[in-house]
């Protein structure tokens, strides 16, 4: 015969479960109240940004890298800013701007225009290491003024890069400019040389293969495609 079931036991076991679920919803309450993107990082990142902006001082580009600055959250698209923008989207907390990206609005890490501004947009998290996340911010920074010097980007054709022998000769070049940026002097020089020389190469094999047709007959005519160029 069965045992009756213990009239103590059923009350704690419904007691736990109903502290459970308590705690599960206060969790979950909390999460949301919780900015997605941590202010106090936001702010260390803008420092960051700007104290790297103010040592180069305009030396690389002739103009300040570091302006607006906007982290979004892809996911919330929770936004910081490290200035107001012009419509008075942004809100300060903490020395900061916060807000809310409108759907509308792009999340990537690249240059944009939003709220009467011209920002920098960089996706969170960021790098959690100082310097891959330098390279990030600042590189999204010349995008920024990159038209503003006269270095607007055109639409490039990149088709080289889906075959094997571009992708190789790219890293050639690429790691020759490594090699010439811990070096100095001659040694230096000859190994931007190579770089160079890289680039020419595989420029001449690959463009009469993957340049649209009428830019082809026009640049590459009856040239040999194999023939490096000299560099």
């Amino acid at each position: 015969m069965k045992k009756p079931a213990c009239p103590v036991r059923a009350f704690c076991i419904r007691a736990s479960l109903l502290v459970g679920v308590v705690v599960m919803a206060g969790v979950a309450r909390l999460a949301a109240q919780t900015p997605a993107i941590e202010t106090g990082k936001a702010r260390q990142y803008f420092a960051e940004a700007k104290a790297l902006s103010e040592r180069d001082n305009g030396g690389l580009w002739k103009v300040p890298l570091c302006g607006p600055l906007l982290f979004v959250d892809y996911g919330t698209r929770y936004a910081i800013a490290n200035q107001v923008d012009v419509e008075g989207t942004l809100k300060p907390l903490d020395g900061v701007y916060v807000g809310t990206a409108p759907p509308e609005l792009g999340v990537a890490n690249t240059a944009t225009k939003w709220a009467g501004v011209e920002w920098t947009m960089v996706m969170w998290p960021l790098p959690q290491y100082k310097q891959p996340r330098m390279r990030l911010m600042l590189h999204e920074c010349f995008h920024r003024v990159q038209a503003g010097i006269g270095l607007k980007p055109a639409d490039a054709q990149n088709g080289h890069l889906d075959s094997l022998e571009g992708r190789i000769w790219l890293q050639i070049e690429w790691r020759a400019l490594e090699h010439a940026f811990w070096q100095q002097g001659e040694e230096r020089k000859r190994d931007v040389a190579d770089a160079l020389y890289f680039r020419n190469c595989w420029r001449a094999r690959m463009e009469c293969k993957f340049l649209p047709r009428r830019t082809k007959r026009k640049r590459c005519g009856a040239r040999n495609a194999t023939t490096p160029a000299k560099s």
